[in-house]
């Protein structure tokens, strides 16, 4: 028996709640740990600061590039089928047709495997990010310095939450059809 669309999403939930507890572990340590007591270099934080910048920027930029040859390679079989539901068309014999993708169920489930390395690499960008900004904090510099980048690291991580609904939607609009057995 194949595993359920939902059991499958099991696996990119607990790394996602994985990666967001880390940025609090890395608080966590900054409140407790101690920190550098010598003056810092600024020229090390702002260094960072566009090092991890250029991280953030890739972590969107990398898995969506990957996403698209992966989706390259889905080949689904679409049909035409009656809807029902839509107006009729201008002419009184022409029956308005929707494009459906018979097997979704399937083709979401190839998807997810598919999907699951860019899904992990944005995840880890992401989280490089928020250890930049722990790295600049732990070099003893001003809070101004390094929460902007800890506040986009989990802004970032936030926002990878991983939703079946979302990767419907996407293929969906890809292939310009309807998934039929997805919820």
């Amino acid at each position: 028996m194949t595993p359920s669309l939902a059991h499958r999403m099991r696996v990119p939930w607990i790394l996602w709640a994985a990666m967001l507890m880390s940025t609090g572990v890395y608080l966590l340590v900054l409140a407790v740990a101690q920190r550098a007591e010598a003056p810092p270099d600024r020229l090390m934080a702002i260094l960072l600061n566009v090092v991890a910048l250029g991280i953030a920027v890739s972590s969107v930029a990398v898995p969506l590039l990957l996403w698209r040859v992966a989706r390259a390679t889905l080949e689904p079989g679409v049909d035409e089928v009656p809807d029902h539901d839509a107006e009729p068309g201008l002419f009184r014999d022409a029956v308005p047709t929707k494009r459906v993708i018979p097997e979704g169920r399937e083709l979401v489930a190839e998807a997810l495997t598919k999907v699951f390395t860019p899904f992990v690499l944005s995840l880890a960008l992401s989280e490089a990010v928020c250890i930049f900004g722990f790295l600049v904090a732990f070099l003893g510099h001003p809070p101004l310095l390094w929460v902007p980048l800890y506040a986009l690291g989990v802004v970032l991580l936030l926002l990878r939450a991983p939703k079946l609904s979302r990767l419907v939607r996407n293929l969906e609009a890809h292939f310009d059809a309807e998934l039929a057995g997805v919820p």
